[in-house]
């Protein structure tokens, strides 16, 4: 897909990092209800941003999100879901 965030969903007000994101795939499970939406960013994206993106997907599509983000160039300041499961598991 690779689009720019505010192209692939035009109205999301999008404000900080999170607003440069490119959109590698979002897919629609249609039996589990489940929205998932994988963004590629240059910069680190603040984890504030990042439940708010999710708050709009969850209003819009009235689905479970899981978002998902690739940090290249940058230093990984925040997880995608599957890392949180996987940290919270190791660490128990």
């Amino acid at each position: 897909m690779d689009k720019q965030l505010k192209s692939v969903f035009k109205d999301y007000v999008a404000i900080g990092n999170i607003a440069h994101c490119t959109v590698k795939e979002v897919n629609l499970y249609k039996k589990s209800n489940k929205l998932v939406v994988h963004l590629v960013s240059q910069n680190a994206v603040d984890p504030s941003e990042l439940i708010d993106f999710e708050t709009y997907l969850r209003r819009k599509f009235n689905s479970d999100v899981e978002v998902n983000v690739d940090n290249v160039g940058a230093h990984d300041c925040t997880r995608t879901t599957a890392q949180r499961n996987t940290a919270q598991r190791n660490t128990t």
